[in-house]
């Protein structure tokens, strides 16, 4: 009896071990260093032979066509739960790509942690920028990872890589940049609303005032700033309102100037929640929206006098 008590401890045991276990970029294989052709590390045997031995081709050819060394890792779990650290790490300790050329591509997929990175090289950020690498993530990777399809969503993944760096319009057409003209379109209409708005602050302004201010040799800069900014202050107020909204639910711009989670905006982290494979974290979600709409509702109670004067007064003709 204590025999078969002891033994089922130590299988218990062995197998939360081997459930805790999580991987570094120290102790994670690379089958790169002893065979050339092969491109995927994958230790726990997460995706099919057949597909490890596909991705392989694709990336050796793209390796011998264009320069790109690639390393793909697919494991349960990653220590910490950070892919980007991950793969830094990775590229630091085996120097992934040219050394001139730094032409590196790491992509990193922790199903168990539900994380996964795209990471270039500086030689590939003009071919390979953050914001395409997104879209490939969102449009190629996530719709896979969600049913929990580990071989297609690293195929298609690895393919759609190779499109783009090869110039395949086909590729490049699919990882379109709506993205790009709904930010351009919301600029323009952002600065187009902040014109009208002064405008019809400004046309509120009486004549006399202006010109009695000209008669007592005040300059145009002084006319500007203590006369016609003075009284068009609820109307800069709606402005800056609506610019602050504006930029604290920018998404793209920081998708682009930033290349770490560390640094990114709240709203990029809800997006990445909702992308997170298996469903949506809804709790997550709302607590995330919550912090989200409290600094715009406090700017917007110190502010709603204004805002509502403003739209008051320049409605009147």
């Amino acid at each position: 009896m204590q025999k078969t008590l002891l033994f089922f401890l130590f299988a218990l045991a062995s197998l939360l071990g081997v459930q805790a276990e999580s991987w570094t970029a120290e102790n994670v294989p690379i089958p790169y260093l002893k065979d050339a052709t092969k491109y995927v590390s994958d230790p726990e045997n997460i995706l099919q032979a057949s597909s490890r031995a596909r991705t392989d081709s694709i990336l050796f050819h793209l390796e011998k066509d264009k320069g790109v060394q690639t390393v793909v890792v697919v494991v349960k779990r990653l220590k910490g739960d950070d892919p980007y650290e991950f793969g830094m790490e990775l590229a630091r300790k085996y120097k992934i790509g040219a050394a001139k050329q730094n032409t590196g591509l790491i992509i990193v997929l922790a199903t168990e942690d539900r994380s996964y990175q795209i990471l270039t090289g500086t030689g590939l950020e003009g071919t390979l920028p953050d914001a395409i690498c997104r879209r490939v993530q969102n449009r190629v990777m996530v719709p896979h990872l969600k049913k929990q399809e580990w071989d297609a969503a690293i195929e298609e993944t690895v393919k759609a890589l190779d499109g783009i760096i090869r110039q395949d319009e086909t590729v490049r057409k699919a990882m379109g940049d709506d993205e790009d003209e709904d930010v351009v379109l919301g600029v323009i209409a952002l600065i187009s609303f902040g014109i009208f708005m002064l405008r019809q602050a400004f046309k509120q302004i009486p004549d006399e005032l202006v010109e009695s201010a000209r008669l007592d040799n005040a300059s145009e800069l002084q006319i500007m700033t203590r006369i016609m900014l003075p009284m068009a202050k609820s109307s800069m107020v709606t402005i800056a309102m609506f610019s602050f909204v504006s930029h604290w639910n920018a998404y793209f711009w920081p998708l682009v100037m930033t290349n770490n989670d560390k640094y990114r905006p709240l709203t990029m982290y809800i997006e990445k929640i909702k992308d997170a494979e298996y469903g949506l974290i809804w709790n997550n979600i709302m607590a995330a929206n919550v912090i989200l709409v409290v600094p715009v509702l406090i700017v917007f109670l110190f502010a709603s006098k204004k805002i509502i004067k403003a739209f008051a007064y320049n409605g009147m003709k």
